[in-house]
């Protein structure tokens, strides 16, 4: 519990002290290139939002009712943009909540997630014991993903429109929308992609457009490691989804092709469309020169 509560502390204490917010009752400054600038100390409610998280148990998994009751306490009445950071605490808070076996048996009891996962990756009818556990999951925020054959808790971003909607910006909740957009479509399992070519390519160039258009948002570095995670999967593929298949001559596998022909024709002024145009044209000419200077230009994840 201690390493994972210094790691909380750590987080929200740079999300709170090195983005500062506008009290309600002042006026923003002309020359603020975010709603976070001009009082390096936080808006009073994100500090004091910091505050209460950080005393929080995180091996408790119940502890997200209490905190977004809290938010709502403190961020009624708040700018919207105050209420994106407060948003970003409250979820940077139950991505570092500890949701090992003990810990999820504390909340449901002796429940094997990888019943409920199985279910959910079938769309299969649930039982009434099912429903209850899922129920309690999701009254704290969580949802099950399945990798594997194993579940796991993660934060659902399905689950956070009704409760955060009224309180935050259009941009946080357009994030917000995508990001329930991408849980539902799934990235990878068993070392694959679980998504669709045409998926691939539009929430790539998605992420590229919320940068582009919100260069100053408190979401941009998060939007930036989605970004770069799906560009690295564009060109380097996974082990089960490869781009190019080694027993046919290394042509180019159907997945990539329709998912590169898609940037092409939909997206030809794009960011990735500079990366990806070469890149197609290096694995039909077979220059392996070309694609190992492009994967390596990469960021890395």
């Amino acid at each position: 519990m201690r390493s994972r509560t210094l790691a909380l502390l750590a987080t929200i204490a740079t999300l709170a002290a090195c983005h500062s917010a506008p009290k309600p009752d002042q006026p923003s400054q002309k020359t603020q290139k975010n709603h976070l600038e001009g009082y390096p100390q936080g808006s009073p409610a994100v500090r004091a939002y910091s505050r209460y998280l950080t005393a929080l148990d995180t091996t408790d998994l119940s502890t997200p009712q209490p905190a977004y009751r809290e938010f709502k306490r403190l961020f009624t009445g708040q700018p919207a943009a105050v209420g994106d950071t407060g948003f970003i605490l409250f979820y940077t808070f139950l991505r570092h909540l500890n949701t090992d076996t003990a810990a999820v048996q504390k909340l449901v009891g002796s429940y094997p997630l990888d019943t409920l996962a199985a279910a959910e990756e079938m769309n299969e009818p649930l039982s009434a014991r099912h429903k209850k556990a899922r129920q309690t999951l999701a009254d704290n925020f969580f949802i099950v993903h399945e990798d594997e054959g194993m579940g796991y808790l993660v934060p659902g971003w399905r689950l956070m429109p009704p409760c955060f909607a009224s309180y935050i910006t259009p941009t946080m909740n357009e994030v917000i929308a995508q990001s329930a957009k991408e849980d539902k479509e799934g990235f990878q399992n068993d070392a694959g992609l679980t998504m669709q070519p045409r998926q691939l390519a539009a929430r790539t160039v998605w992420w590229e457009r919320f940068m582009a258009r919100n260069p100053h948002h408190i979401y941009l570095e998060w939007a930036k490691s989605n970004y770069n995670l799906c560009l690295y999967a564009m060109v380097a593929g996974m082990d089960n989804t490869p781009v190019t298949d080694y027993d046919s001559a290394d042509r180019i596998t159907p997945f990539f092709d329709t998912a590169y022909q898609i940037i092409r024709d939909s997206f030809p002024d794009s960011r990735t469309n500079t990366v990806i145009a070469p890149y197609w044209q290096a694995i039909r000419t077979k220059d392996t020169v070309t694609r190992k200077r492009i994967r390596d230009s990469l960021p890395s994840l």
